[in-house]
């Protein structure tokens, strides 16, 4: 409890200095990636849990800084939710998959509604129409449901939807098109990076390579 407790103490530091100067963001930035890669993300309270409609989690608060949301849109979130379900196929595939994510996951359940993950799904289809023409993601895609149930857990339903729409839009725009060249090109990526970590038990000469992944 004692280095759970100094870890959130290091991320509250960070958090807030950068807060506090945004002329040292990309400094503050680079020392949360390390934080994350090093240490890890301390483990969700019972009471974040609890008040996670309310209030940002840390995990959800530092999910929004290494994604890069720095405003949400209450007004913008109604306005989309008000157009209703989203087009017919996407809303097919999402009733489907509402019920399948985290499906034996009780912690999950109980701070996820399913009404909550259906909402935030068909609004995020409506934002891919919005940018036909614009995108090559092809709507809602299997899968996305999982992504977007894990944001749900650890931020509000207002800062859930904007962060899982910069996280696809902008991050992950060619995980999700219709061939999945992203999806193929993170994957063969992955299986290099775990060759050239593995390689030095076999070749030690190599190990300045793998040291700079």
């Amino acid at each position: 409890k004692r280095q759970e407790k100094e870890l959130r103490r290091k991320y509250e530091e960070i958090l807030r200095h950068a807060n506090e100067h945004p002329d040292h963001r990309v400094q503050q930035l680079a020392k949360l990636r390390r934080l994350v890669l090093l240490e890890g993300v301390p483990n969700q309270t019972p009471e974040e849990c609890e008040r996670v409609e309310q209030k940002c989690t840390l995990r959800g608060r530092i999910w929004k800084v290494l994604l890069g949301v720095r405003s949400v849109s209450a007004d913008r979130y109604i306005n989309v939710l008000k157009r209703g379900p989203a087009p017919r196929e996407d809303s097919k595939q999402i009733g489907l998959d509402i019920d399948r994510t985290f499906q034996k996951d009780q912690a999950y359940h109980n701070v996820v509604p399913a009404e909550k993950l259906s909402r935030v799904l068909n609004a995020f289809a409506h934002t891919v129409a919005e940018e036909k023409g614009k995108t090559k993601i092809a709507g809602y895609v299997q899968g996305m449901n999982l992504l977007c149930g894990c944001l749900l857990y650890v931020l509000p339903e207002v800062d859930a939807f904007h962060t899982f729409c910069c996280l696809i839009h902008h991050h992950l725009p060619q995980y999700f098109v219709s061939n999945l060249t992203g999806g193929h090109t993170g994957t063969h990526v992955c299986l290099q990076a775990a060759f050239l970590i593995t390689l030095p038990a076999h070749f030690p000469a190599v190990h300045c390579l793998s040291a700079l992944l």
